[in-house]
């Protein structure tokens, strides 16, 4: 369903990718879902007015970070300094990570969505390993201009978002 974050989230998300995060949305099934496609859309629009989301090229990284993979128009996205920073999907991707069987152009879907899902993380990641989970993690409040920000080498930090309707 479509969602609305309030101006303080807004913030947090536009702070998340300024400082080196990326977000990931599916909008699963984007047709019968539209209202979160859409607020998706139009909350990337408002945060970074400057970018357009569209499909990722042939030859954008994405689709050989790890496998090799043949470019889906159903994977959008836009860059953020010289990295892809917000990927969307409209293709119910996800579904298959939780174990849901699903059939696409006569081959197993579930697949294909693995293979695409590992080559995100090794884009985001740059293949280097994560660090340990009980690893204590330093948050970073960013105040004043961008050339005084600290910048975290290594640091990946995903996050789940929790909004009124069908978040998880």
């Amino acid at each position: 369903t479509a969602f609305q974050f309030t101006t303080a989230e807004k913030k947090k998300l536009k702070s998340y990718v300024d400082q080196g995060g990326t977000i990931f949305s599916v909008a699963c099934c984007h047709v019968k879902h539209a209202g979160f496609d859409k607020s998706c859309r139009q909350l990337y629009a408002e945060l970074f007015p400057q970018r357009e989301l569209k499909p990722l090229e042939k030859g954008h990284p994405v689709w050989s970070s790890f496998f090799r993979l043949t470019p889906q128009v159903h994977l959008l996205g836009f860059n953020v300094g010289c990295r892809t920073s917000v990927f969307h999907s409209t293709e119910r991707i996800c579904c298959s990570w939780q174990g849901e069987k699903l059939r696409h152009k006569r081959k197993t879907f579930t697949e294909e969505s693995f293979r695409l899902g590992t080559n995100i993380c090794a884009y985001v990641t740059g293949m280097e390993p994560l660090i340990d989970k009980l690893a204590t993690v330093k948050l970073v409040d960013v105040k004043g201009p961008l050339k005084d920000w600290p910048v975290l080498r290594g640091a990946v930090v995903p996050a789940q978002l929790k909004y009124p309707g069908r978040w998880d």
